[in-house]
Formats: C-alpha cells, structure tokens, sequence
C-alpha cells in the first residue's frame, strides 16, 4: 500500500531516528554487526522465505556468518492493516528477531493482528519536538 507523501516522510524520519538510536551498528558491543536502513533507498535485501526479495525498513547483518540478526518494521497509521500483516509473517519466518514499531493508538490492531505469528517485539511511539518516544507492549 503506497503511503501519502507527507505520511511517507514521516515514516521515513522515525526510520532514520530509530537507526542512529537503536540500531547504530557497529558498536562496542557489536563490533561486528552492520545496519542498512532501506528508507528512503533500498540498501540491503532480504530473500524471504517464499523466495523474493524483501527490503524490510531496518535490517542488522552479521557478515562474518552471512546471517541476518534482526530486522525492524516502521508502519504508519495507514500501513496497520491486513496487508502489511502478511508481510510481517514473512519477516516473522526469516530466522531473525522481527521488532515491529507502529504509531501510538494502533498497538491493539497490530497486535491483533499478528497473533498468530512471533513477533519478537512490539512497540508504539510517538514523535513531539523532534523526540522519539517508545512504549514496549510485548
């Protein structure tokens, strides 16, 4: 589903956020991880289980072992719906941990919505004053 383009660089913004605060590899204690961030250019694919490739939002790579680590999903308030959902399955089922970030007011659906499938975890933010805030649900 193609998102508005003022909802679509806000989406984009809370990626780059994320990516230099939480997934900022390498680090001290990662000194061998790498991040991509696919937003706004796609950097790093992922071959899914159903054999395409995917380009999920955050995705952390251990080169050394060829393994994908994790990934991050960013939806928007549009993007919580049954369409999405299919693809966090498929990034559910890669073999890495799947953190999913959905606006504020939409965790309940999100979380609804993948029941069925393992989300490692889920969390709703919010956005004021160029802060990112975070609240863990599962």
């Amino acid at each position: 589903m193609a998102r508005e383009l003022d909802e679509q660089v806000h989406h984009d913004r809370i990626v780059r956020l994320l990516r230099r605060r939480l997934y900022n590899y390498p680090t001290d204690q990662h000194p061998n991880y790498l991040s991509y961030q696919n937003h706004p250019m796609k950097t790093k694919a992922i071959r899914s289980p159903a054999g395409h490739d995917s380009y999920p939002d955050i995705v952390v790579y251990w080169p050394r072992t060829d393994q994908v680590v994790q990934v991050a999903e960013v939806e928007t308030e549009s993007t919580v719906n049954e369409e999405e959902a299919k693809e966090w399955r498929e990034f559910s089922q890669l073999g890495a941990d799947f953190v999913l970030y959905v606006p504020s007011g939409c965790g309940a659906a999100a979380k609804k919505m993948c029941a069925d499938f393992k989300v490692t975890e889920l969390y709703e933010y919010w956005h004021d004053s160029g802060r990112l805030f975070l609240k863990r649900l599962g």
